[in-house]
Parts: structure tokens; C-alpha cells; sequence
């Protein structure tokens, strides 16, 4: 009788894994489309120069990286713009109506002639972060993806890329694709989240000065 319950709770453990791995899997499938079809609006934008679609703050700077020497950064912040109206208590009185952006997709770029660092954003209608792409070309050459499901971390990939700046790259990486995340794989995914704060911050302060 032991041993059988030891057989049914062991089954029941894996069935409950194997389930939280599909549970992920298809999650970050059904991110990985959502995050395809906002890229093909931006990217329609761009071809037809509708530069008011999707909405967009761009932000350029040159840094001085040690022993690398100039480097440009770009950040572009991609949201939504939402307006709401209050009723007014007064019948006389005017109510302003309340605009507001949520993030969509902050892109962020390091740049030099060397090498190339993008690391890209992508947050739900809510303003949830649910995809963070990177990617390194040139000192290191590899692209990582971490999806998320309410600010909680739920998959990473990892693998080596080609481009011209990785041509002369010889140190292989080893790929991986991780539903089971161990506790530095999840504390290192959660500082992400607080990183996307951060764009967050930065959208919220540049749209109270360029909103009417």
C-alpha cells in the first residue's frame, strides 16, 4: 500500500510539472505573437512613415565607455494613449480630460563600431512586462529571452548568433531553453522587471511634457 501511494504521488508530481512546462510553453507562444504583431505595426508605420503609429518618444545620447571610447544610445519608448473623462460635480464646471500613457515596448541600444547591444521590452495592454529580448554582437555573441506571466518569470531561451560583428567570435554557447527556473534564474529575471520600471518612469515623465 506504501509503495503504491509513493507511485501515485510521484505520478501526480510529474503530471503537475509537466503541466506547468505546457502552461509556460504555450503562454510564451501566445507573448511571442502578441510581441510579432505590435513589431508589424511598427514596422508598417515605418514603411508607410506614419510616424504618429504607433505613439513614440525617442531618445539619443553619446557615452564615453572606458577603454571603448564613444558609444551611441539609443532608448525608444512605443505606448498607448488613453484619455478618460470625470464628471463634473458643478454643472458650471469644466473637467479637463485625463491623459495618460501605458508602455507597449521599450527598445534600448548600445552601439559603437565594434559591437551592437539591443535589448527589447514588451509589456501587455496593462502595462505588464511579458518578453525581454537581448541580444549581444561582438565582444560575446548570443540572444536570451525571458518571458513572464504577471511580472513572474516563466521560460528562458538562450543561443548563439551570427552576424558580421560575430565573425571573429570562436567561443561557442551552450543553448538552452529553461521552463524550470532555478532561484538565481528567477532572481536574475526579476531584475529585469524592476529594469522595466525604469522605461516606465521615463515614458510617464516625457509624456506629462509633450501631452496637450
Amino acid at each position: 500500500m506504501k509503495k503504491m501511494k509513493l507511485v501515485i504521488t510521484l505520478s501526480f508530481l510529474i503530471a503537475s510539472q509537466l503541466h506547468g512546462q505546457n502552461s509556460a510553453l504555450e503562454k510564451s507562444i501566445l507573448i511571442d505573437k502578441i510581441c510579432t504583431d505590435y513589431d508589424s505595426l511598427i514596422q508598417q508605420s515605418i514603411e508607410e512613415e506614419m510616424d504618429f503609429y504607433p505613439a513614440h518618444i525617442t531618445i539619443k545620447s553619446t557615452l564615453s565607455k572606458r577603454a571603448i571610447g564613444e558609444v551611441d544610445h539609443t532608448i525608444k519608448l512605443y505606448f498607448d494613449e488613453h484619455e478618460e473623462f470625470e464628471e463634473p460635480v458643478d454643472e458650471e464646471e469644466y473637467y479637463m480630460p485625463l491623459k495618460y500613457a501605458i508602455i507597449r515596448k521599450a527598445i534600448v541600444i548600445l552601439e559603437s563600431g565594434s559591437y551592437l547591444i539591443e535589448s527589447n521590452f514588451y509589456f501587455d495592454e496593462d502595462g505588464y512586462l511579458v518578453k525581454f529580448y537581448f541580444s549581444e554582437n561582438g565582444y560575446e555573441c548570443y540572444e536570451e529571452t525571458s518571458y513572464f506571466d504577471q511580472h513572474k518569470p516563466i521560460r528562458i531561451t538562450h543561443k548563439e548568433i551570427e552576424t558580421e560583428l560575430c565573425s571573429d567570435y570562436d567561443d561557442p554557447v551552450e543553448p538552452y531553453d529553461k521552463t524550470n527556473l532555478n532561484d538565481t534564474e528567477k532572481a536574475s529575471a526579476l531584475l529585469l522587471v524592476k529594469q522595466a520600471e525604469k522605461y516606465r518612469q521615463i515614458l510617464t515623465n516625457q509624456y506629462d511634457i509633450i501631452k496637450d
